[in-house]
C-alpha cells in the first residue's frame, strides 16, 4: 500500500499544473537557446569568417561576414578560440596519433598565416637565389648587368624624397621584374641539376653494359674458335633492383589510398620499387587553410635527405571545384578567369617543390564518377590540369590518364571491368568516385609497365 501511495504521489506531482509562473517559459528558453549559440560561436572564433568562403551569393557571404566578425574578435581578444585546437593537440598526444599525417594538426593552418608564410618563403628564395647567383662567375656578371639596366632606366631623382609616385610605380615594375628573372634562374638551375642525375644515370647505364660487352669479349677470346660453344650470358644488371630500389613518393587525397595500396599489390614490399604513401582525405591544391601540402612536402623531402625519393607521383583536384579566398581576401568564384590563374599559381607552387626534390614527377589524372554533376566538374578540373601540364617539358612531368585505362576512352561510367584473363573486378567503391583496391591495382598496373619504360628497373616480384 505504501508503495502504491508513493508512486500516487510523483504521479501527481508531473500531472498536475502549477498556478505559479512557469519554470522554463518560452522566452527564458529561447534566451538560453541564443545563449548557447554564442558561446559556440565564441569557441569557433575565426573559423566562422572562413565559412563565409563556402557561401555561394556573394550579398549573404558579407553579411555573414560582417555579422560574425565582432563575434570572432571578441574570441580572439578573450583567447578563447584556442580552447577546441589546444584540446585536440591534447587528445591526440594521449592517444598517440599526433605522429599520423591524416592527425598531424602541424600542417594545418588558417589563411592568414598561409599568406604571410608564402610571402616570407617567396623572400627567402629570392635571397637563395642571390645567394646562388654570387657563387658562379657567371651569375654574378649576368646579375650585375641586369641591376645596371635596371639603374639607367630608372627616372632621374628617383632616390630623392620628392619623387613622382609614376617613379615609384616604375621602379616597382622594374623591381618585379628582377624578381621574377631571379626566380626564373632559380628554376632553371634546379631542372639543369635534375637533368644532370639524368645524365649520371644514363651514363652508370652505358657503363654496365661495356662492362657486358668486355666480358663477353673475354670469354670468346678464351676458346679461341668461332663455332666452339656459346657462353651463358652474364645477368643483366639493373640500375634500381632490391638492394638500390627506385624510391617513390606519392601524395593525395583519399582516392591516393587505394592507388597506391593497388600499387603496391604489384610491386611487394622489398622488391625493386619502395613507396612512401602520403594520403590526406579532403586535401586538394586549394585547400592549403585546412592542409598546407607544401609545408607538408618541404619536411618530408628535409628529413629524407639521406635517401631522397627518385621520382614523385600526385593525385590533387577532386576537391578543388570550389571559390577560395585570393591573398588580398577577395573570394574568387570557381570557373572564372580570376580563380583558374589563383588556381594554377598554386599548383604550380606544389609542382615546383616536387621537381627540386625529384627527378621526375608523375601527375595522375580525374577519375570518371557516377554522379553526372561532380563528373562534369571534375572534368572541367582536368582540362585545367592538362593545360598546365602542357607547359612543362615530358622529361620533368608526365601526365598520366587514370580515365583512358578505366573505363576507357569515350566510355561512360561503370563500377566493374574486366582484367586480361576475362574475370570480372569491382573498379569502384559504393559511392561511385573512389576506386577500391582492387580497382586500383587495376588501373595502376599499365602505370607500373610506364614506370619500367621510363627506369631501368628490376621486375618486381610481388
Amino acid at each position: 500500500m505504501k508503495l502504491k501511495e508513493k508512486i500516487k504521489k510523483i504521479s501527481g506531482f508531473f500531472s498536475r499544473k502549477h498556478k505559479g509562473p512557469s519554470l522554463y517559459s518560452a522566452n527564458k528558453s529561447l534566451l538560453f537557446f541564443i545563449l548557447c549559440i554564442f558561446f559556440f560561436m565564441l569557441l569557433l572564433g575565426k573559423s566562422l569568417d572562413d565559412f563565409s568562403s563556402k557561401i555561394k551569393n556573394p550579398y549573404a557571404a558579407s553579411v555573414f561576414k560582417a555579422a560574425v566578425k565582432p563575434v570572432y574578435e571578441l574570441s580572439e581578444k578573450l583567447k578563447l578560440d584556442k580552447l577546441i585546437p589546444s584540446a585536440r593537440i591534447l587528445f591526440l598526444h594521449h592517444a598517440g596519433l599526433d605522429g599520423l599525417s591524416d592527425w598531424d594538426s602541424f600542417y594545418y593552418m588558417d589563411p592568414a598565416e598561409i599568406i604571410s608564410q608564402e610571402r616570407l618563403l617567396a623572400l627567402e628564395n629570392i635571397g637563395e637565389d642571390f645567394a646562388k647567383s654570387h657563387n658562379e662567375k657567371t651569375s654574378i656578371n649576368e646579375f650585375e648587368k641586369e641591376l645596371e639596366t635596371a639603374q639607367d632606366g630608372l627616372p632621374e631623382g628617383m632616390t630623392d624624397s620628392g619623387s613622382k609616385p609614376e617613379d615609384a610605380a616604375a621602379f616597382k615594375q622594374m623591381a618585379d621584374e628582377l624578381e621574377s628573372k631571379l626566380e626564373n634562374l632559380n628554376t632553371l638551375l634546379d631542372r639543369l641539376k635534375i637533368l644532370e642525375q639524368l645524365r649520371i644515370s644514363e651514363l652508370e647505364k652505358l657503363r654496365l653494359e661495356q662492362k657486358e660487352l668486355e666480358l663477353k669479349k673475354e670469354d670468346a677470346s678464351k676458346d679461341g674458335d668461332a663455332d666452339s660453344e656459346k657462353p651463358d650470358e652474364p645477368k643483366k644488371v639493373y640500375s634500381y633492383n632490391a638492394e638500390k630500389p627506385l624510391r617513390i613518393l606519392m601524395i593525395g587525397d583519399s582516392q591516393m589510398h587505394s592507388l597506391a595500396a593497388g600499387f603496391l599489390r604489384l610491386t611487394g614490399q622489398k622488391s625493386s620499387i619502395r613507396v612512401k604513401e602520403i594520403s590526406v582525405h579532403s586535401s586538394g591544391f586549394i585547400r592549403s587553410d585546412y592542409y598546407n601540402w607544401p609545408k607538408k612536402l618541404k619536411n618530408v623531402f628535409e628529413e629524407s635527405k639521406n635517401e631522397p625519393y627518385d621520382i614523385a607521383v600526385i593525385f590533387l583536384g577532386m576537391n578543388d571545384y570550389q571559390n577560395f579566398y585570393a591573398d588580398n581576401g577577395k573570394v574568387l568564384v570557381k570557373e572564372t578567369e580570376g580563380w583558374e590563374s589563383a588556381y594554377r599559381d598554386k599548383i604550380k607552387n606544389h609542382l615546383d617543390i616536387l621537381f627540386a626534390n625529384t627527378k621526375k614527377v608523375y601527375w595522375l589524372g580525374m577519375p570518371i564518377v557516377r554522379d553526372k554533376i561532380y563528373n562534369a566538374q571534375l572534368l572541367y578540373i582536368e582540362e585545367l590540369h592538362k593545360k598546365i601540364a602542357s607547359e612543362y617539358s615530358s622529361v620533368l612531368l608526365n601526365k598520366f590518364s587514370l580515365s583512358s585505362v578505366a573505363p576507357g576512352i569515350g566510355v561512360p561510367y561503370t563500377d566493374t571491368v574486366k582484367n586480361a584473363e576475362g574475370k570480372k573486378i569491382r573498379l569502384m567503391k559504393d559511392d561511385g568516385h573512389h576506386y577500391t583496391v582492387s580497382g586500383g591495382e587495376y588501373i595502376m598496373n599499365p602505370f607500373l609497365e610506364l614506370i619500367y619504360k621510363d627506369w631501368d628497373v628490376e621486375p618486381c616480384t610481388p
